[in-house]
């Protein structure tokens, strides 16, 4: 199980930093860390729950998938000076639509994960999973030098990796009462974050503000399920998420679609 630290959140920031600094190098300066006033927060939907399927760019198109497998929802190799950053999300489909069930966080070698659904386990690092939480309590965990911290509080759940600081932070919630994960990008004073900079996969090129472009980062994909094939999880790329069986659909076997006779595919992969 993962141990997690209980502390007041500003005294919770500047120790991870500090935290931070022994394990990479990189000390983030407490004085980001701390609340301060000026401009109000940005939120932008990465990707909705509930009756909410949509998925929006960096470009801020929103668009609808309803399929199921693993999909790499942003990569960025040069993120924070080549430590990396890589996104993944599991679908599954759910009646006459589809939702993200699970999201996957890869922050130099460290994965932070988290599910949907009512399981006591809804959080893990590096595969291993949390201990009990006590309730509305802000617990801390650190993933490759960036400051995390979670919270369970009635059904409600969510974990945030500070980005930079208090600048920016991506904010993943989850719910006991359904099988889906929300995720927010926030960011303190409007739009031009640099930290996506080299960033491709369903949320677009940050590059070319968003566009939907294949892996070669060139070709433009109109089609929404082509472009959500193109960036399924490979054979030979590593998987981020704790389990895998044979319910799952992955590589080489393509994103099940919710259309045709999908309903009867889904349930003969199920019975296997």
């Amino acid at each position: 199980m993962v141990r997690f630290y209980s502390l007041a959140l500003p005294l919770l920031l500047a120790t991870a930093a500090a935290d931070a600094h022994d394990a990479i190098g990189d000390l983030i300066p407490s004085s980001e860390l701390l609340p301060e006033e000026g401009p109000t927060v940005e939120t932008t939907m990465v990707f909705g729950t509930g009756e909410n399927h949509n998925f929006k760019t960096f470009g801020d198109e929103l668009f609808d998938y309803n399929g199921e497998c693993d999909l790499i929802l942003l990569n960025d190799p040069s993120f924070k000076r080549e430590l990396g950053m890589r996104i993944d999300i599991r679908t599954q489909i759910h009646g006459s639509a589809s939702g993200v069930t699970q999201a996957a966080v890869r922050i130099g070698d460290q994965v932070l994960e988290v599910a949907g659904g009512q399981g006591k386990e809804w959080i893990w690092v590096n595969g291993v999973p949390n201990e009990d939480l006590e309730d509305g309590e802000w617990y801390l965990s650190s993933i490759d030098g960036l400051v995390v911290r979670l919270r369970e509080d009635g059904d409600d759940r969510e974990a945030v990796i500070y980005v930079d600081g208090y600048i920016e932070k991506l904010v993943f919630k989850a719910n006991r009462a359904h099988d889906f994960v929300h995720l927010d990008m926030e960011r303190k004073g409007g739009k031009g974050s640099k930290n996506y900079e080299g960033s491709t996969g369903l949320l677009g090129s940050h590059a070319l503000n968003g566009l939907r472009v294949g892996r070669d980062g060139e070709t433009l994909i109109q089609d929404i399920n082509e472009f959500a094939q193109e960036w399924q999880v490979r054979e030979d790329e590593d998987r981020l998420f704790h389990n895998y069986d044979d319910t799952m659909v992955l590589a080489p076997s393509k994103c099940l679609l919710l259309s045709g006779n999908a309903a009867e595919r889904r349930a003969l992969r199920s019975s296997k």
